[in-house]
C-alpha cells in the first residue's frame, strides 16, 4: 500500500506519542508491511502502471539501409486513488485524572491504556480493509494462476502428507511468468495459526534447515524463511471480534483468514512501487501513520487522545488490471 501526505506540519501531533503508537502498532498489525505507505500530495491522484509485456515482446529491431528506425510505445495504464480520513479519540475526564494522580502507577497505566485505544481502533480499521483487499480475487491480474486453493485434504499444511514448500514453489513459478519476479525476491505473510501449524509440519522437519534437533516451540521465522527460500517470512497476527455471545464470551478470528500471501514488497516504497503493480497505501500524512495527538477537552472536562490517518485502502494496479507481483494460497489448514 502507498500512502499520501499533506505534511505533518499541518497536524498538531505529539511526536513522542506518535512514536509510541507506531511502535505498538508495528508489533500488532501488518497492513503497512503488506502495503507500504507512500506519501502523496492530494486527496485524489493517479499513478502509472507499465504493462509487464513491455520488455518481453520480440519486435523488429533491424533497419534497412536508408530506412526508418523501428519504434514502439509501451502500454501505460493509469490507476487512481482517493484518500479518506480515519480518526478516533478517547477522553480522559478530569475526575479520572484527579483520582489516578494519587497513585503514580495507576496514573501511568490509565494514560497508556487511553492512549492506545484510539490508535488500536484506527489501526485495526486499516488492517481490516487491507486484509479484505488482499482477499479479493479481482485485485490480482490472473486470479486463476495467482490464487491457489488447497482442496485436497492431504495437501493441507497441518497434515503429515503436505508439502508447503512445493505449493510456494508452484506459485513462485506462476509469478515468474506473470510478473517477472523470482522466489528470492518474494515475501510470505502467514497468519499466526497457520504459522503454528507450519512449525510442526513433517516436510519442514525433514528438510535440512535445522543445525541441531529442534523442538516445535523453538522453530523460528528464520528457519521457515530458509525452508521456503524466500526473501522474508512474516507472521500476520491481527485478530478481531466476530461476535459477542455474552458479557464474558467473545468469538475471535484471525483477520487474514486461512490463507497465505506471497508478494513482492519494499519497505522503502516510492512511486516505482506503484508502477510495477505492487500494493501500496497512499497517505496524505507522510510516511508515519497514524498521527497521534493530545488536546484539552471541555466536554467532558479533561484531556483527549486522538489518532488520525489520512489514506486509502491498499492500492495496486488499475481496476480490471490487477497486480502481477502477488499471489494467495487459500484453505491451507484442514483445522484452522
Amino acid at each position: 500500500m502507498t500512502m499520501i501526505t499533506v505534511g505533518q506540519n499541518l497536524i498538531q501531533g505529539n511526536p513522542s506519542l506518535t512514536a509510541r503508537v507506531q511502535g505498538y502498532l508495528a508489533n500488532q498489525l501488518s497492513w503497512q508491511w503488506f502495503a507500504p505507505v507512500l506519501p502523496v500530495t492530494g486527496n485524489r491522484n493517479f499513478f502509472y502502471v507499465y504493462d509487464f509485456d513491455f520488455g518481453r515482446r520480440l519486435l523488429t529491431t533491424k533497419r534497412d539501409a536508408g530506412g526508418k528506425s523501428p519504434s514502439s510505445v509501451p502500454k501505460i495504464r493509469t490507476g487512481t486513488f482517493t484518500t479518506e480520513e480515519d480518526v478516533h479519540k478517547t477522553p480522559v475526564t478530569k475526575l479520572e485524572l484527579d483520582l489516578a494522580q494519587n497513585d503514580p502507577q495507576a496514573f501511568k497505566g490509565l494514560l497508556n491504556m487511553m492512549q492506545a485505544n484510539p490508535a488500536m481502533i484506527v489501526g485495526l480499521a486499516l488492517e481490516y480493509r487491507t486484509a479484505a483487499f488482499a482477499q479479493t480475487d479481482s485485485n490480482y491480474f490472473d486470479s486463476t494462476n495467482q490464487v491457489l486453493s488447497l482442496t485436497d485434504a492431504a495437501t493441507k499444511w497441518d497434515q503429515p502428507t503436505s508439502k508447503p514448500k512445493d505449493d510456494i514453489l508452484y506459485i513462485a513459478k506462476k509469478l515468474g511468468l506473470i510478473g517477472g519476479v523470482t522466489l528470492e525476491t518474494l515475501s510470505i505473510g502467514v497468519p499466526y495459526h497457520v504459522h503454528l501449524a507450519l512449525r510442526a509440519n513433517a516436510d519442514l522437519r525433514n528438510q535440512n534447515v535445522f543445525t541441531v534437533p529442534t523442538n516445535v516451540e523453538n522453530v523460528t521465522e528464520a528457519m521457515l524463511k530458509s525452508y521456503f527460500g524466500c526473501k522474508e517470512y512474516k507472521v500476520l497476527g491481527a485478530q478481531r471480534i466476530t461476535s459477542v455471545i455474552d458479557a464474558a464470551t467473545e468469538v475471535n478470528s484471525y483477520m487474514w483468514g486461512n490463507s497465505v500471501y506471497i508478494l513482492k514488497r519494499d519497505e522503502n516504497a516510492n512511486q516505482d512501487q506503484a508502477t510495477d503493480g505492487s500494493f501500496f497505501t497512499p497517505s496524505r500524512l507522510g510516511k508515519v501513520l497514524p498521527i497521534a495527538r493530545t488536546f484539552k477537552s471541555d466536554d467532558p472536562e479533561g484531556i483527549m487522545f486522538e489518532c488520525q490517518a489520512v489514506s486509502c485502502t491498499a492500492a495496486g494496479a488499475p481496476e480490471g488490471y490487477g497486480t502481477r507481483t502477488a499471489a494467495r494460497i487459500d484453505n491451507v489448514l484442514l483445522n484452522p
